[in-house]
This record gives structure tokens, C-alpha cells and sequence, in this order.
């Protein structure tokens, strides 16, 4: 027989819990500490346990338990909020073990989820992927480089590394899971590469629609062992339908969009000695994580690829501004060290600085 471990409800869904009910939603939630087994979450994040709200009606009243308990406290998520907009959902939550499911319908057009660069780029982020069968409606989805319409039939897997932002149409409804890296890991199965990809539900992908379909009707009937067993058919499905598409041509397309700006934003910042991959991502609003990825099927590193651009426009400064000194210019393109400007110089070019300044080497 497998160990056992125990989790305790986590802080964040105590919360939704006090908050559902104060607001008239009934939340059936386990008074004790949830037992799961060690097998499959021996790795996960302690603190994690279980909730379930049966799915109702929420409204304008709800919208602070929507914004703020659901999306920020579950979701790790925004939910941009304007006077005036109407409120008009059917939600049901369920969450085991950290993975969270919504089955929801939104009838009023316009609620919107999102990840901004800033909640990323916190400390205390949870990195997640999320993956929505859509029953209904269309969702558009915009990122820093692309934009789909997700449509009624339609599958969609997001990754929480990149900002995002969803806008849903009215008589919207979806089945959604949100699931973080860690449990992925700890379940033994390959977390996406991806960002943003759609498909339809033709071949494998009808059949993790229908595991998703099943998953969600018999959340509630699971214990834990077979929500386990659920989520890794889940997991190998969703790798299935999503993994083949790569090398997609949309994917590898979004890569050389922002592999672009990124070298666009080295070239204007080569002169910062503290250029590096984190400030990088920090500043275009991407974990470091999806930064790397970027360029796993590019010549040069991101850090190679600040010190190639650094020498490079060392060498025709050299020659153009010949009133300035070898370390003058060294410094103004971010070195510290005129002697490591000069080893790194000679290893790209076989001469050095001073070689260059001769005037032999022209």
C-alpha cells in the first residue's frame, strides 16, 4: 500500500469559503485535512486541499468574490472591472489537490480575465497552465504577440508565462482547468512548451474533449486516487493533441515575433551593465522561463546574444570614433572590465582592440 500524505485546506479557499457563504453560496468543503496519495503529490506545494461549489447563479452582489476570491486567489489571475459592467455568471468551482475547475456560463458580454506583466513578475507567482473546452459562445484571447478567437467546439491551452488577456461574448460557457506546473511535474507528465494554442476536436482531440466532458460531470463522485488517475489521462491527452502541433509554424511564428523585440530592447539597453536574461524578462513582462525558450532554437543564448551584440558594436565604434579610448568605449557598451573587454573581443574577432585601432586590420 502507498504512503499517504496529508494536505490542509489551503488559507485561499477557507477564504472563498467564508466569502461564498456570507454571500449565499453554499460551499461543501471537508472539515478535516485531505488525505491524497504520496504517489502523485509527493513533490506538490503543502497547503493544498480541497473545495467544491455546486454550480449557481451569481451576480452584480458577487462581483468582489469573483474578482478577488476566485480569479486573484485561485486563478492567479486579473479581472478587469468597469462602472456600469453587468454581472451575470454561472459558476461552479471544484478544486483537489491545487488543480482548480470551473464549469461556467457567462451571459452578459464582456467579463474578462487576465495576467499582467507586474503579477508575473512577482516572487509569489504560481506558474500554471490552463486548458478550456468551449460549449458555447467565443472568447478572445490576446497576447503580447498574437490574437485568437476561441470558438463554440474549440480547445485552448494557455500558459500563465506569458500576459494575457481573455474577453468573453455574451451566452459564453466553458469547462476550464487550471493546473499548476508543480502538480504537472509531480504527475510525471511534460509541461507545454507553448504560450497560446487552439485546436478542434477532430481525431485526439474529440477525445480530450470528452475526458474533459467526463472529468467535470464525475468531479464531485472522485476520491482522490481517481481524480489522480483522471488528471494524468488529462495531462497525456492534452500533450497528445497540443505536443503534435510542435514545431507548429503559429508557435515558431509568436517565437521570432518576440525573439525580435527582445533583441530589439538588447540593442537599446547594451549600454547597462546589468543586462541580463532576468531584467529582460522582468521588463517585457515574461518569466524568465518562457525568455529561454524563446531561444532554444536560435544560434545564440540570450546572454550569448547580449555579448556578441555588445562587441559587435564595440568593433565599429573602434573605427568610427577614434577620439575615444579603448575603455571609453567599453564602458559605454556595459562592460566593467577593460581587461575582459579585451579577452572577449580577441576570442570573437582573433585580434584585439588595440590590433583593431593599428589600422592593419581594417
Amino acid at each position: 500500500m502507498r504512503k499517504r500524505a496529508v494536505f490542509v485546506l489551503p488559507t485561499r479557499a477557507r477564504r472563498l469559503a467564508f466569502a461564498c457563504n456570507c454571500s449565499g453560496v453554499h460551499a461543501d468543503l471537508s472539515e478535516s485535512a485531505i488525505s491524497v496519495t504520496r504517489g502523485s503529490c509527493e513533490n506538490l506545494p503543502r497547503g493544498m486541499g480541497e473545495l467544491m461549489i455546486p454550480r449557481r447563479s451569481f451576480d452584480e452582489r458577487h462581483v468582489d468574490l469573483w474578482r478577488e476570491q476566485i480569479c486573484d486567489e485561485l486563478l492567479d489571475a486579473e479581472a478587469p472591472w468597469s462602472d456600469g459592467q453587468r454581472f451575470d455568471l454561472e459558476l461552479g468551482v471544484t478544486v483537489v489537490s491545487g488543480v482548480v475547475h470551473l464549469d461556467m456560463a457567462s451571459h452578459a458580454p464582456g467579463l474578462t480575465l487576465a495576467r499582467s506583466p507586474e503579477r508575473i513578475n512577482r516572487e509569489s507567482r504560481r506558474d500554471a497552465i490552463g486548458l478550456t473546452y468551449v460549449t458555447a459562445g467565443e472568447a478572445e484571447i490576446a497576447n503580447a504577440s498574437s490574437r485568437h478567437m476561441v470558438r463554440t467546439g474549440e480547445l485552448c491551452l494557455l500558459s500563465s508565462e506569458e500576459p494575457f488577456e481573455k474577453t468573453l461574448s455574451a451566452d459564453y460557457a466553458e469547462l476550464f482547468f487550471y493546473v499548476p506546473v508543480p502538480i504537472i511535474r509531480a504527475l510525471g507528465r511534460p509541461v507545454p512548451n507553448q504560450t497560446m494554442l487552439v485546436s478542434n476536436c477532430r481525431g485526439l482531440g474529440g477525445v480530450l474533449r470528452d475526458a474533459l466532458i467526463s472529468l467535470s460531470k464525475s468531479s464531485a463522485d472522485l476520491d482522490h486516487a481517481d481524480w489522480d488517475a483522471g488528471l494524468r489521462a488529462m495531462l497525456a491527452l492534452t500533450a497528445g493533441v497540443f505536443g503534435r502541433t510542435e514545431p507548429s509554424t503559429v508557435e515558431h511564428g509568436v517565437r521570432d515575433v518576440w525573439r525580435k523585440k527582445i533583441v530589439r530592447y538588447i540593442d537599446e539597453h547594451l549600454g547597462d551593465s546589468t543586462l541580463a536574461p532576468p531584467a529582460i524578462a522582468a521588463a517585457l513582462g515574461i518569466s524568465l522561463r518562457y525568455l529561454h525558450l524563446i531561444f532554444t532554437d536560435a544560434e545564440l543564448s540570450v546572454a550569448a546574444t547580449i555579448l556578441v551584440r555588445r562587441l559587435d558594436r564595440c568593433r565599429v565604434a573602434l573605427v568610427d570614433q577614434p577620439a575615444r579610448s579603448i575603455s571609453e568605449i567599453a564602458y559605454a557598451h556595459g562592460f566593467n572590465d577593460a581587461a575582459h573587454f579585451s579577452r572577449t573581443f580577441k576570442a570573437r574577432f582573433g585580434f584585439s582592440p588595440r590590433e583593431l585601432r593599428s589600422g592593419r586590420l581594417r
